[in-house]
């Protein structure tokens, strides 16, 4: 173990390392909140739906959160919102998942930036991302206001929706890791002159 420690600390500094950590926390002090709040609102104990939750992964809890709250009459006139709301869930759970799960080298187009090839998937599932400081930090700010903006949501809606709207527009901006785009073969030669 000490060895693989050695060898993570020469690729990435005490502060990227700390800012993946805190991703890392962030993500599963939302997912426990999350959670919870699904429980709350299906008024089953919390316990059965983490049961639910372990057996069958985070996504079938999001569609479990869209449908309940699509089918909960105060949320009628947030239909969108719940779309833009599950929209920057997955969103975030990308570059968490990118963030958490993968495997660690220096960018080879800026020794200062840290890049992430995915290690759980197949590569067209989860391509090399290149990250900045700045970038972790702020995907890791991101999920804390996202976790306090839902439980917002949760109880008063309408004040909110401003906070839900905005993650569209943030969504399109360049400071949430870059995919490395990927290597173009190279033309073969072809044997007849």
């Amino acid at each position: 173990m000490a060895h693989k420690k050695l060898l993570i600390t020469s690729i990435l500094t005490k502060s990227e390392l700390e800012a993946i950590g805190m991703v890392v926390a962030t993500w599963s002090d939302f997912e426990t909140d999350f959670q919870n709040s699904i429980a709350d609102h299906l008024k089953i104990p919390k316990k059965q739906l983490h049961l639910l939750a372990s057996t069958n992964g985070f996504s079938t809890l999001l569609l479990l959160h869209q449908h309940i709250l699509k089918s909960l009459p105060q949320y009628a006139p947030y239909k969108s919102e719940i779309q833009t709301i599950n929209d920057w869930i997955k969103f975030l759970q990308g570059r968490r998942n990118q963030i958490a799960h993968g495997i660690w080298k220096r960018a080879e187009s800026n020794r200062k930036l840290m890049q992430s090839m995915g290690a759980k998937r197949a590569s067209y599932e989860r391509p090399e991302m290149v990250f900045s400081l700045a970038d972790v930090r702020r995907i890791a700010r991101a999920i804390e206001e996202m976790k306090t903006t839902l439980i917002e949501f949760d109880y008063f809606p309408q004040s909110a929706i401003p906070k839900v709207r905005r993650w569209k527009l943030l969504k399109s901006r360049p400071y949430w890791g870059q995919p490395v785009a990927p290597p173009t073969p190279k033309r073969m030669k072809s044997q007849n002159p």
